[in-house]
């Protein structure tokens, strides 16, 4: 499959299934509580950091490696059972003392539940890795639908009956039986049961970088969440979950759906000898040309969205919502780096710089929970955000081997298309001082507007995503034809 095939179907998988998770969980919002909302992501964030230590980068290693020999195979798939198995057990042995840590026996009823799926990963693993390498997107993207739809589905009908929190747990729990057995069928040529531990020296040398890079980064994202939870309560959870929820749908959906394809075709290319010079950069001039507009719409919009979305009882998430989007704007600046770093097996350099950027962030975020509720919390976030750009221009322009003035100029033309699209909605709620329940028909029509002025700009431009789009376009006719 060829890369632009494969970045429509995962992107249009992945965007449809977000979308209608995204869709439930606003449904459930307004059937709980904040306090009952809190409790689940505070279930879901500490076993999430738990998680973290079983993943360790062993997908990406079987997605990278250039010669996957049995043995090779053999370790990852005994590498990954020994560790889902410890992450079961540990979550289950970790639900008392946690509960009793927060006053909150529900955080551990979450838990238990949620220590179920370490047991699928250890089947769905390496067909879903192979599945990824060999670039089957297609097949990826519609077990990914139809998994979320049972997890929708579930967690609907449980919330409906009454099962408050664990609504959102049952819903997950649901969705990860389902995409097991889809990839395992899928991918069936790839299931493998055979133990051994032949490679584990170099397996554990790749994971223990992968561990100290991602696994920091995700450890102090969740953490964070676990941190806001002690010190503000888990009704301050509930309201700031909802604004991070929105930054986690486009970031780790929409924006994680399209760097795993351009993962994959880098990855391919470097193993080729090629230059990342081309992909790279045009890569990055469509990631904030589309992240940018939507960032500072988002942010000027947070008051609507949020009272449109979830209703009154979480407007307290409008203010975090405009700061995170200020944060998924400055991430779009350095899209990528995790995949450069990655490939070029520069995880030694990634580590320290991830060490010191959730250093920040940790401080920042107690700073600023202390002071300004959880408002600061999403401050420390920019903090980090700001310092990660800062750490990683350097080593990307090195990495896919460009120079400043490549990068300024996709970012004065991104800009320029934020710009233009959010100077209506800009308009709209300046003169309607910024009020949360303004006019929605008038908030469309600004919106439509942005959009307008957006789309006139890439023509100007002869922007790349023109370009892909008058492809895709081309594509279509001939497979109707």
């Amino acid at each position: 499959m060829s890369v632009r095939r494969s970045l429509i179907w995962s992107l249009s998988g992945q965007l449809f299934a977000a979308l209608l998770f995204f869709t439930g969980t606003i449904i459930v919002a307004r059937l709980l509580t904040p306090a009952e909302m809190g409790v689940y992501a505070i279930g879901f964030a500490i076993a999430g950091v738990f998680n973290i230590f079983a993943s360790v980068g062993i997908n990406s290693y079987v997605v990278r490696e250039a010669n996957l020999t049995p043995a090779k195979i053999t370790t990852t798939f005994t590498v990954n059972l020994m560790l889902n198995l410890g992450l079961m057990v540990l979550l289950l042995g970790l639900s008392g003392p946690t509960s009793r840590f927060l006053e909150n026996d529900g955080v551990g009823a979450v838990m238990r539940l949620l220590a179920l799926r370490p047991l699928l990963m250890i089947f769905e693993f390496f067909p879903g890795a192979m599945l990824q390498r060999e670039m089957r997107f297609s097949q990826l993207s519609t077990a990914l639908v139809i998994s979320t739809t049972i997890n929708v589905s579930v967690m609907l009908a449980t919330a409906f009956a009454g099962a408050s929190y664990l609504s959102l747990a049952y819903g997950v729990l649901a969705g990860s039986i389902t995409n097991a057995i889809l990839i395992n069928f899928l991918g069936r040529e790839h299931m493998h049961f055979r133990l051994g531990l032949e490679f584990v020296a170099p397996l554990a040398t790749y994971a223990g970088k992968i561990l100290s890079v991602s696994g920091l980064a995700l450890f102090i994202y969740r953490i964070s969440e676990v941190l806001i939870g002690k010190l503000l309560g888990l009704a301050a959870v509930g309201i700031f979950t909802r604004a991070s929820q929105l930054l986690d749908f486009l970031f780790f959906n929409v924006y994680g759906a399209g760097t795993r394809v351009l993962f994959a075709q880098l990855a391919q290319e470097h193993r080729e000898g090629q230059p990342l010079t081309a992909t790279y950069l045009q890569s990055l001039e469509i990631i904030t040309a589309l992240f940018w507009p939507l960032a500072a719409g988002l942010a000027v919009l947070s008051g609507p969205i949020i009272n449109l979305l979830y209703g009154p009882a979480y407007l307290g998430a409008a203010e975090p919502l405009a700061l995170l989007m200020i944060v998924l704007a400055i991430y779009a600046a350095f899209a990528m780096h995790w995949e450069l770093f990655v490939i070029h097996d520069e995880m030694g350099k990634m580590a320290r710089i991830e060490l010191i950027r959730g250093s920040a962030n940790i401080a920042a975020l107690l700073a600023g929970s202390a002071l300004f509720g959880i408002a600061g919390a999403a401050s420390g976030r920019v903090v980090e955000a700001i310092l990660g750009w800062l750490l990683y221009r350097k080593w990307i322009q090195k990495f896919a081997n460009f120079g400043l003035s490549d990068l300024l100029k996709i970012y004065s033309r991104s800009g320029a298309l934020a710009a233009a699209a959010v100077s209506p909605p800009l308009v709209f709620m300046i003169t309607n001082s910024w009020d949360a329940g303004a006019n929605l028909p008038t908030l469309f029509t600004s919106v439509g507007a942005g959009v307008l002025l957006w789309s006139c700009l890439l023509v100007f431009f002869k922007h790349p995503i023109m370009h892909e789009g008058v492809r895709l376009l081309q594509q279509l006719r001939g497979r109707g034809a």
